[in-house]
């Protein structure tokens, strides 16, 4: 046995007129505020039941498409944990743009005062050698 949905698009394709398109209109409109309206319901009596308040927060995140991404993705683990990490230093490199001016351009155009720096001496091996 047929619904009365699938009778009425049937009616519709096989007779496409206004009148027939009208009807389909109506009638999934009507579908679709008493399908809502029941499903509010039900959601409704979830929550109230609910015995705490997570199992709220979840359905109510179930519903309006914001689940939360630990569910949907899985639980972190260690080899996630490790391959981000791992991975950390080439991601940043690629994201890194070659420089427009080289170091060597650079110092030469720079004015460079010694009056304000610190030079260390090369050690030698008297100073770290052990008498």
């Amino acid at each position: 046995m047929e619904s009365i949905s699938d009778l009425i698009r049937e009616l519709y394709v096989n007779n496409r007129n206004e009148d027939t398109l009208n009807l389909y209109k109506q009638y999934k409109n009507q579908y679709l505020q008493k399908s809502q309206m029941y499903r509010r319901i039900c959601n409704e009596n979830k929550i109230a039941i609910a015995v705490n308040i997570k199992k709220s927060w979840k359905i109510i995140h179930t519903e309006t498409g914001r689940e939360n991404r630990r569910t949907l993705m899985g639980a972190p683990s260690a080899n996630n944990f490790n391959e981000f990490f791992t991975n950390m230093g080439i991601n940043i490199t690629e994201q890194i743009t070659d420089a427009l001016v080289t170091t060597d351009d650079f110092m030469r155009r720079v004015a460079v005062s010694h009056a304000n720096s610190l030079f260390f001496r090369p050690v030698t091996e008297k100073e770290v050698s052990i008498k």
